[in-house]
């Protein structure tokens, strides 16, 4: 396992609990569709862009939630 990878499923789990987070990691290994997303949202996204030094975990989820409403995402923001 990369350190992104790592990193990514540690972000995962803190903020979506642990379950959500080794579903993510069975995705990931399935090869399938799925399994792309999986390892594109745990590299990417928790990985990368939710580790990144700049903003905190809870100033992130403020921006995120401000994009959701202007886009009126509601579905998401569940």
């Amino acid at each position: 396992m990369n350190d992104k990878r790592k990193a990514g499923l540690e972000v995962a789990a803190a903020m979506l609990g642990s379950e959500a987070a080794e579903e993510m990691v069975k995705a990931a290994k399935s090869g399938a569709f799925a399994g792309e997303m999986g390892e594109l949202a745990l590299d990417a996204v928790f990985g990368t862009l939710w580790t990144r030094p700049g903003l905190s975990r809870r100033d992130r989820s403020l921006v995120t939630l401000g994009i959701l409403i202007a886009l009126r995402a509601t579905g998401e923001m569940r």
